[in-house]
């Protein structure tokens, strides 16, 4: 089997926290970013210069708040107050896809009750280290 053809659909997207997919997930977010360094001189004219810096990367999400299913809020509390490290992926099963995997810990941690609507939560892992992409699940 191959790689899956065009646009991937965001739904085929799962966020793992140790192997075991998030519980009623609706949205999952990967943000990649790299300081630089300014090397700025008088010799340039007036412009910034820069170089590469540190990366990071942070794994967030959106979910149905529940009592059943795999990872959801308590779980995801229980990370939260033991300040446990953990393996966070994102990956669409499919053999041949790419799929990213790094460790991190729970930063971020929200929960909503709106009258008369669903109650959800918002999270976010803060990675530690490289996040890499991998062929295959």
């Amino acid at each position: 089997m191959a790689q899956t053809a065009g646009v991937i659909n965001g739904t085929d997207f799962l966020l793992y926290v140790d192997n075991v997919a998030m519980a009623h997930d609706t949205s999952n977010t990967i943000d990649m970013g790299m300081a630089t360094m300014d090397s700025s001189s008088k010799s340039s004219a007036g412009w910034k210069e820069g170089k590469p810096g540190q990366r990071n990367w942070s794994a967030s999400g959106d979910g149905l708040y529940t009592f059943d299913g795999n990872v959801g809020h308590h779980q995801l509390m229980l990370l939260y107050t033991n300040r446990t490290l953990v393996t966070v992926k994102f990956s669409t099963e499919t053999a041949e896809n790419y799929y990213y995997s790094g460790s991190g810990y729970l930063t971020s941690l929200t929960a909503n009750f709106p009258k008369e609507e669903n109650s959800t939560y918002s999270y976010t892992f803060e990675g530690t280290g490289a996040l890499t992409e991998y062929t295959g699940t």
